[in-house]
């Protein structure tokens, strides 16, 4: 046996050859285990080296051992570091930017929502970052009467910024319908106003109503002076409106909240403060102030705040679209519609009282009616 081959084997026992050579002195000793099969057979175990043999054969077995351990521990160390460097590459993905992506993901999701499902918007939620992923989840609520309550939940998973189907359950799919202009005073409503007249005192209710023609923004907050409901959300002439209507309403309503929905660069920051929370990430805590906004007035502010919202969805409209689920927004057409025309509102989602909500059948710009959610009283006179 040459130094050569011993150096080898000893190699081999403590498994630090390389791939190659193992293969090749694997091969080697097999030819070495049936040559001294062959040798017992021929001359008996008395004239050959017992005790040689199985030493080599121990050698044999505690190297393919070892060998094999190596390779195992070789994989796991590869598969741990891959873990710890795509964990690195998510949480970095995720963070960078001012805002970070993760911040605007979630503004798009719930400006998505705010804008285009009447009266219903993302409030508590939490975003999680995990390998390669990232989970959005957060409560839907809609304000009947005085109060918000829960009315569905939603989750949404990205996988490196690839949006997924978002998982949506509602307590209810259906929703009441806008009537467009002039469409709307061909809808009868008289069951509509029949609900309230029928519901008892005491209950607050949620009702859809369609304006006699489009109002700018400012004369549509002016409608609800004085009176004892909350206006909660404006639906808005975008173009396409009158081309939807088949006797039935748009079948898409896009609008704006009773209060703007702030984006990140709307906040006035007036402190921040960073504080490190692991080896690569970092809290950061900022307080400030976003504009003032008055209750019956500040229409240029809503009517700004609104196109921006609509270009921040149309920008990440891959997004957008998954949360709207129905069909393409087409926000391209719309925003540029509205660049020309100005903010008009057609409908508006009032809360309160239910036999407040009555009394508006004695206003001449209220067209049609449809009736959604009621609930026990939760109001305070205003």
């Amino acid at each position: 046996m040459s130094e050569d081959f011993k150096e080898k084997l000893k190699k081999y026992a403590e498994g630090t050859l390389s791939e190659e050579e193992q293969i090749e002195i694997e091969k080697e000793l097999e030819k070495m285990e049936l040559y001294h099969s062959f040798m017992d057979e021929q001359l008996g175990e008395d004239k050959y080296d017992s005790d040689s043999i199985d030493m080599q054969k121990k050698v044999v077995r505690k190297g393919k051992w070892r060998a094999r351990f190596h390779n195992a521990f070789t994989v796991i160390g590869i598969l741990f570091l891959l873990g710890f460097i795509s964990t690195l590459a998510t949480n970095v993905y995720y963070s960078l930017g001012e805002p970070s992506r993760s911040e605007v993901f979630r503004d798009v999701i719930q400006s998505t929502i705010a804008v285009t499902e009447p009266n219903l918007q993302i409030r508590g939620s939490s975003t999680s970052i995990n390998w390669l992923n990232m989970d959005y989840t957060g409560n839907l609520e809609k304000k009947i009467g005085g109060s918000y309550e829960k009315f569905g939940d939603f989750e949404m998973d990205f996988l490196f910024g690839l949006p997924s189907i978002p998982d949506v359950e509602l307590e209810k799919e259906e929703t009441p319908n806008f009537f467009y202009p002039p469409y709307a005073e061909q809808f009868n409503d008289d069951a509509e106003w029949a609900i309230l007249e029928n519901i008892p005192e005491g209950t607050v209710a949620e009702a859809f109503v369609s304006l006699n023609k489009l109002y700018p923004t400012a004369e549509a907050l002016k409608l609800f002076e004085n009176k004892n409901v909350d206006a909660v959300w404006f639906a808005v002439d975008t173009g396409v409106e009158g081309e939807q209507e088949h006797g039935f309403g748009p079948t898409d309503p896009i609008g704006f909240p009773e209060y703007p929905i702030w984006h990140p660069q709307d906040l006035k920051i007036t402190s921040r403060t960073k504080d490190k929370a692991g080896l690569f990430e970092s809290v950061e805590t900022r307080s400030g102030s976003y504009p003032t906004i008055e209750e019956f007035g500040s229409a240029e502010i809503r009517d700004e705040n609104f196109l921006v919202t609509l270009e921040l969805i149309a920008q990440y409209e891959s997004i957008s679209n998954m949360v709207y689920r129905f069909s393409p927004l087409n926000l391209e057409s719309r925003i540029k519609y509205i660049q020309e025309n100005g903010v008009h509102v057609y409908g508006i989602v009032v809360t309160g009282p239910s036999k407040e909500l009555l009394h508006l059948q004695q206003e001449e710009w209220v067209e049609t009616i449809t009736i959604g959610e009621v609930r026990l009283w939760n109001w305070y006179d205003k």
